[in-house]
């Protein structure tokens, strides 16, 4: 079944995403869902997180889906890859400053993932099954972790709806 390719994509890059000034904290950069919550669902495909660290920390990604978003997060829209496709439904929701976020109610860990501090990490979906779902009603919230306090990084985010 090659439906998904004649959907509509989207993609969103959360520029200077700011961990919070304490080191080892796990804070959420980026959250996305579906809306409305009972009809749309969101297929991520690909996922890319640099870091603006010069020096050698460890940068821990993680995947999760979640019901809820964290407070204070900023809510923005997402791109089209194509100016044919209608404006997204998904919500955005990204972290605005340093301040340190607890991650939301967790229904389901997907992955972590670690990089130096100077390179980039990136995952893009083999096929259809191997996208990461939402479900009605869940969030697919994307953290990071450094070992130094304050990184800057970039997290783009491509999905499917």
């Amino acid at each position: 079944n090659h439906t998904l390719f004649l959907m509509p994509q989207y993609i969103y890059t959360a520029k200077g995403v700011v961990s919070s000034t304490s080191a080892g904290s796990e804070d959420v950069a980026i959250t996305i869902k579906g809306v409305p919550a009972a009809s749309t669902v969101v297929w991520v495909k690909r996922i890319q997180v640099s870091a603006h660290t010069p020096n050698d920390n460890r940068i821990s990604v993680r995947g999760y889906l979640t019901t809820s978003t964290v407070g204070g997060a900023v809510a923005t829209v997402a791109v089209p890859k194509n100016p044919l496709f209608r404006i997204g439904s998904a919500s955005v929701f990204i972290k605005p400053t340093t301040t340190a976020t607890s991650t939301p109610t967790v229904f389901a860990s997907l992955f972590e993932a670690n990089f130096n501090a100077r390179g980039v990490w990136e995952w893009i979906a083999r096929d259809e099954l191997d996208y990461f779902i939402t479900y009605p009603s869940t969030y697919f919230t994307l953290s990071f972790l450094s070992t130094s306090a304050s990184v800057t990084a970039d997290v783009t985010l491509e999905w499917i709806e």
